[in-house]
């Protein structure tokens, strides 16, 4: 399997235990992707990722892996491509409008659906316990603005 990717800043020369091709914009990554993996935070330039313009650029027949959050993908713009074939199929565990799930995911065969469980091992419950307790001394103790607002 080739491994492409691509984020604001590339990875060290052998970070990771295999080979990687790095693209600096998404753009220049889609066309040459079989599976697109998005694991993003939601900020004002990961919303909608996936969308009218970006879809052009796919090969048709890939396939969408959204782990990250559903404000990545515009859900109406994956339903087109779903229809058309422009995607052959979808894998997520988030969604654009959480909690609520379009009702067009439902008994599609070319949805898979997931709750979003990847983080929860121990070792994130660990940490997120510790990241809470940062907070809550943060804005009760030290009456700052948290140290992670959602």
């Amino acid at each position: 399997m080739k491994i492409v990717y691509t984020k604001r800043t590339p990875l060290e020369e052998g970070s990771l235990p295999f080979d990687t091709v790095y693209y600096p914009t998404i753009e220049e990554a889609l066309p040459v992707a079989d599976l697109i993996v998005l694991a993003v935070p939601h900020t004002e330039h990961t919303v909608n990722i996936i969308n009218r313009d970006s879809i052009k650029l796919v090969k048709r027949g890939v396939r969408i892996v959204n782990i990250g959050r559903g404000s990545a993908i515009d859900e109406d713009v994956l339903f087109e491509a779903l229809d058309n074939g422009t995607v052959n199929s979808v894998g997520l565990d988030v969604f654009q409008h959480e909690p609520h799930i379009d009702k067009r995911y439902l008994n599609r065969h070319d949805v898979t659906i997931s709750p979003h469980l990847g983080p929860f091992t121990k070792d994130n419950h660990i940490y997120i316990a510790k990241r809470q307790m940062e907070n809550i001394i943060n804005v009760l103790i030290e009456n700052g603005d948290g140290i992670n607002p959602v």
